[in-house]
């Protein structure tokens, strides 16, 4: 009796696609919206002036 040892299977060879290079970055705060929140500070400030000016010529002063 002659012992044959079994078949390897070897697996496929995968190959990966070659890694992305490494970009430093920032990380997020949340101050993409500070435009937007200064935007409405300015309308707020001259909504009270135009308001302080109007009470004021009303008055007659």
């Amino acid at each position: 009796m002659h012992h044959v040892p079994p078949a390897r299977h070897t697996a496929p060879r995968v190959f990966a696609p070659p890694a992305a290079a490494h970009v430093p970055q920032l990380a997020a705060t949340g101050a993409e919206s500070l435009l937007a929140a200064a935007g409405g500070a300015a309308a707020l400030i001259l909504g009270g002036g135009l308001l302080y000016r109007r009470g004021r010529a009303m008055a007659g002063v």
